[in-house]
């Protein structure tokens, strides 16, 4: 009797370890939804007016990532992109209260498994805030932490019209009305953009 209560708890013991280790964590797939606000059209100078979306089935705070490019280099051009809300898909107003990510973090990961040839990758992330590290004689300790985004921005938000770029906000849904698009405008010696817009934001369906 002994035997078989024994051989019952190492199974159920296996069995939980197993299930642990099954889990998946955050299904960033499913788990959410990702819309297309805008699919890489190819701008000139003039404005431009994505096609509105309904935020209706979103939750949550969204992340609104803008991915830009032009054919010229480096040099020349300017792109904005500013947010619009509207309850009836008629009358639209510019939203504020968002949060402003314009360029990545680089965080480098070192692999410690390889001992003495350790790999190290420079992966470029968006953090949602910045990362500070503190004073130790004066905060007490010296470990870094991100300090959030503030959602405390307004009006147009500056895109990289002249090169290759990423730009990302942070959008708190519930303060918006429910209906969404973007302007975007172009100007500068650069008449041609291509720009794409993307929300992803929490599953409530």
């Amino acid at each position: 009797m002994k035997l078989k209560n024994l051989f019952v708890l190492v199974a159920t013991v296996f069995g939980l370890a197993i299930s642990a280790n099954a889990q998946l964590g955050f299904d960033a797939f499913a788990g959410t939804r990702t819309l297309v606000v805008s699919a890489a059209p190819n701008l000139a100078a003039a404005s431009f007016v994505t096609n509105t979306i309904d935020k209706v089935r979103l939750g949550g705070t969204g992340a609104l990532t803008f991915l830009t490019a032009t054919n010229t280099g480096a040099t020349g051009g300017t792109l904005t992109a500013t947010l619009y809300g509207s309850t009836d898909k008629t009358n639209f107003v510019a939203i504020s209260n968002y949060a402003l990510l314009t360029a990545p973090s680089t965080e480098t990961i070192t692999n410690y498994f390889y001992g003495g040839t350790n790999l190290t990758t420079a992966n470029s992330v968006f953090l949602g805030g910045t990362v500070v590290t503190p004073t130790a004689y004066t905060a007490g300790w010296a470990t870094p932490y991100i300090a959030p985004a503030q959602f405390t921005n307004s009006g147009a938000i500056t895109l990289n019209g002249s090169s290759a770029s990423a730009v990302q906000v942070g959008l708190r849904l519930v303060d918006y009305p429910r209906y969404l698009h973007v302007v975007y405008n172009g100007g500068g010696t650069v008449t041609n953009f291509t720009v794409q817009a993307i929300l992803t934001a929490g599953n409530s369906f």
